[in-house]
């Protein structure tokens, strides 16, 4: 049996207000109820790997965060668990909370401090993050930056990236906003950016400073395996605020998805059958549903055109590599 992560959207209210974020608030529903996770633990825990904790900004309701934590701990369920946070609220108590249950934290932060002013928050709160940042990392907490690319931060991609590692922030998600226009002229800076932080890429297999996708791709390309597809709602499963079970964040609240209970099975429904001739198939994610759920009518298949810039330049990286050994 293949355990799945379970994702539980704790609630749709956020201290913030990113202009990218494809979440809308709703105080009538503030926060997952308390019994109903215990009531989905209870009849599921065997199926569990892990539980993340989602939002919204989940640490408003750290007090529900940790009564999940310790309850699994009466219970003797054991979980790898994994944080989503804008890093804004880590205070003494979150912060002992994260590091007595090792959870590893996922911190949004679009780059350094003018790629993140264009979508994100001001130099006030940019510096109150990166000190927790800091905070985290000296209390010995694994950070992943998640670092959300959009056409109007995408030239500030280079500098983002050197920002990090002189930070000694050291692994990085890049994630790209897909519900955003993009145009051929966005694609073209991506790859000029790209190309441009070859330096840094360029000791990517070093596990002292890791970027996904871009890491990936390479070992895949250096084990000759295929990268990992989208397995919509096999491997993970979302716990609304509400109650209700969902293949992906992206499809929460769309009764159309809606689960009977862990074992209900949804077919991805992309169809990728274009690409079955293609070079770049076997290390492209572009089969991932919510991709295409949450993208307009672009003038671009922009899921594709963004998957072939960093396929290739994870080949680029090995060509680097042999050429100069």
């Amino acid at each position: 049996m293949v355990k799945k992560s379970l994702i539980l959207f704790l609630t749709n209210n956020c201290n913030l207000n990113c202009k990218y974020c494809f979440i809308k608030k709703d105080k009538q529903q503030s926060k997952l109820d308390f019994s109903k996770y215990k009531e989905v633990i209870d009849n599921n825990n065997k199926q569990i790997s892990s539980i993340t904790f989602f939002g919204g900004e989940p640490l408003l309701y750290i007090d529900l965060i940790e009564s999940i934590i310790n309850y699994n701990k009466e219970k003797k369920y054991h979980f790898q668990y994994i944080l989503n946070t804008n890093a804004t609220l880590i205070n003494d108590q979150a912060m002992e909370i994260i590091k007595k249950n090792n959870i590893l934290v996922n911190a949004s932060l679009d780059g350094n401090i003018i790629s993140n002013s264009n979508n994100r928050f001001g130099e006030i709160i940019f510096k109150k993050v990166i000190n927790n940042i800091y905070k985290l990392k000296e209390n010995d907490i694994e950070v992943i930056i998640n670092y959300v690319i959009t056409p109007n931060n995408i030239d500030h991609l280079y500098e983002s990236l050197h920002f990090f590692k002189e930070q000694s922030i050291n692994k990085i998600a890049l994630l790209f906003d897909y519900e955003a226009i993009w145009q051929e002229k966005d694609l073209q800076k991506l790859k000029k950016q790209l190309e441009k932080s070859m330096d840094i890429f360029s000791n990517v297999s070093n596990r002292d400073f890791i970027i996904y996708p871009i890491y990936s791709k390479v070992l895949a390309i250096l084990e000759n395996k295929e990268i990992s597809k989208c397995r919509f709602g096999e491997e993970t499963i979302v716990l609304s605020r509400a109650g209700e079970l969902y293949p992906c964040i992206s499809f929460v609240d769309d009764k159309n998805y809606q689960m009977t209970d862990f074992n209900h099975h949804y077919n991805n429904t992309v169809n990728v059958s274009k690409c079955n001739n293609c070079k770049y198939l076997r290390l492209c994610t572009n089969n991932c549903m919510c991709r295409y759920k949450n993208n307009p009518n672009n003038e671009i298949d922009i899921n594709c055109e963004i998957e072939k810039k960093l396929i290739d330049i994870s080949s680029k990286i090995i060509d680097n590599w042999f050429k100069n050994k």
